[in-house]
């Protein structure tokens, strides 16, 4: 561990020092180690205060009576760092030392400056002083190591470490360095005895099983990683992410329904969060999911898996169900599985969009109508749901208030053409409904001037108008194109049929419906009526 240089300030340090200098100062007179003591004190003092000037006067004034005051060296050498004097820093450093070579904090504090400086090789002889004199501090020991590193000096680093173990015992710290150490260098052998000492000292602990299968993985030995990944089961088997590891493992080999099986497993299990096992899956399945079957398949049965568990209160999780079930066309769970993640919180509009075209096909206006209000209340700029409900409306006959609905949506179509073409095909029946034959006809237009092929007003147009008598070559027109298309749709020929009734072309009305009437059993009350009207006619 680094420690930053600093002055200690401390009468205990004083003392100390002054009792281990008594060995080697010279002696002198009472008076001069009165002085001596007294210019100490003194300096002490200072330090205190924060008067440096005045403390290193008073250690130089010691030096004059006690030249090899190892006490007043390292204090001279502490200020004379402070002042960035790092020759006399260094200086007073090794006097002190030199003075008294049992105070370890004058090793420690010149091995500080040397580091300060980048001086690692100095550093590094102090340090080893240091651990030679307290080989029982474990922290000296990890300092040195720390020197050797940021000098770059893999052999004296491994030594060390080397050295720590051997006082020590193994442990983790110092077996991760040289493991790694192994690595860098390639010489994965030794890195591997690294953790399988570490699995002998610490039985119990699967997580260097891990360390160790992860390893041979990445050198593509999927057999002696197989085998740790055993260890790992043997070790600890209520680890949350053994089957994932397991997962792995096969994914890798590609064995895909191995594969599955232990994402199945993982899926299930109530401890690992909702996220982990997502970020797993679908990292598996990502690439494949919209292309293959199969892997769509798994993928949405794992989820399903996943719904069984605590993860049922995740929105995600309900969210991704969402477009699973839209996607196997299963509505009624598309719809729930929609509103459940709202409930939970996601508020995507594509799950307003999913929840609507889920819960269109149940044929409830009232339900439908509901929700249209609940995602225009979120996203009132959005058209669709102006058009579900309109249309919904529409289904219930208020058929003025689906007017308006489908206005409101209009506005908010921007240069949409597809809805725009949904909103005035929707108007024109709503006014057809309210008897307002002018609104219906130009809603109509306006669908024909996006897109002409709407076969669907080109034929309620056609017929619209027989029914008035009007603009017959017009219906004609429209009702010969919805024909031609679709030559067998019993609506679109009964329209056609029906404006040549209307036209008086009688015989051609009577040769349309007999193209079809092999559907007989399939005709409407109205067809058969048509067809009779004009059977009279002609006979």
């Amino acid at each position: 561990m680094k420690r930053n240089i600093v002055i200690i300030i401390s009468a205990v340090i004083f003392i100390c020092s002054c009792s281990s200098n008594k060995n080697t100062a010279k002696s002198g007179t009472n008076k001069d180690e009165f002085a001596v003591n007294s210019a100490m004190i003194d300096a002490i003092t200072a330090l205190n205060t924060g008067d440096f000037s005045k403390a290193e006067s008073l250690y130089k004034q010691v030096l004059t009576k006690d030249k090899n005051n190892a006490a007043a060296l390292y204090y001279l050498s502490s200020i004379a760092f402070q002042k960035q004097d790092i020759a006399k820093s260094v200086d007073y450093g090794k006097q002190a030392i030199k003075s008294n070579d049992t105070n370890i904090w004058y090793k420690l504090q010149l091995t500080d400056v040397y580091l300060s400086t980048q001086n690692y090789d100095e550093a590094a002889a102090m340090m080893e002083k240091v651990v030679k004199q307290k080989p029982e501090v474990l922290e000296y020991w990890q300092q040195l190591v720390n020197i050797y590193h940021v000098k770059g000096d893999f052999k004296g680093e491994i030594s060390a470490l080397d050295r720590i173990e051997k006082r020590f015992g193994v442990n983790e710290w110092a077996s991760m360095i040289k493991y790694n150490l192994y690595r860098e260098k390639k010489d994965n052998a030794k890195a591997e005895q690294q953790i399988l000492n570490l699995t002998k000292a610490y039985p119990a602990q699967s997580k260097y099983w891990s360390i160790l299968a992860e390893m041979q993985m990445k050198q593509k030995n999927y057999d002696k990683a197989f085998e740790y990944y055993k260890k790992v089961e043997e070790t600890d088997p209520d680890n949350d992410l053994l089957n994932f590891t397991f997962a792995n493992y096969y994914l890798v080999k590609q064995n895909e329904d191995s594969l599955y099986y232990y994402l199945k497993k993982a899926a299930a299990q109530e401890e690992v969060d909702f996220q982990t096992k997502m970020n797993i899956i679908f990292s598996v399945y990502q690439d494949k999911v919209d292309t293959d079957t199969t892997a769509f398949n798994r993928f949405f049965s794992l989820l399903e898996t996943m719904k069984t568990t605590s993860d049922t209160a995740n929105c995600q999780l309900w969210s991704m169900l969402n477009l699973g079930y839209m996607r196997k066309a299963d509505f009624v769970s598309g719809a729930y599985s929609a509103q459940k993640s709202i409930d939970l919180g996601c508020e995507a509009y594509d799950l307003y969009q999913n929840w609507l075209y889920a819960a269109s096909t149940f044929e409830q206006p009232d339900k439908m109508i509901e929700i249209a209000d609940k995602t225009i209340e979120t996203y009132p700029e959005q058209p669709l749901p102006y058009l579900f409900k309109g249309v919904n409306q529409e289904i219930a006959e208020d058929y003025e208030n689906a007017v308006e609905t489908f206005k409101m949506g209009l506005n908010k179509a921007g240069r949409d053409k597809a809805i725009k073409e949904d909103f005035y095909m929707n108007l024109g029946d709503c006014y057809h409904a309210l008897d307002n034959k002018e609104e219906c006809f130009k809603n109509y237009e306006e669908v024909l001037k996006l897109n002409p092929d709407n076969y669907s007003v080109l034929n309620n147009y056609a017929y619209y108008l027989s029914l008035d008598k009007k603009d017959l070559d017009k219906a004609l027109e429209y009702s010969r194109k919805v024909v031609d298309k679709y030559p067998d749709n019993l609506t679109f020929v009964d329209t056609y049929a029906w404006v040549l009734y209307q036209m008086g072309r009688f015989q051609e009305a009577k040769t349309a419906l007999e193209k079809v009437i092999s559907q007989r059993q399939d005709w409407s009350e109205t067809l058969e009526n048509h067809y009779k009207e004009i059977l009279n006619k002609v006979k």
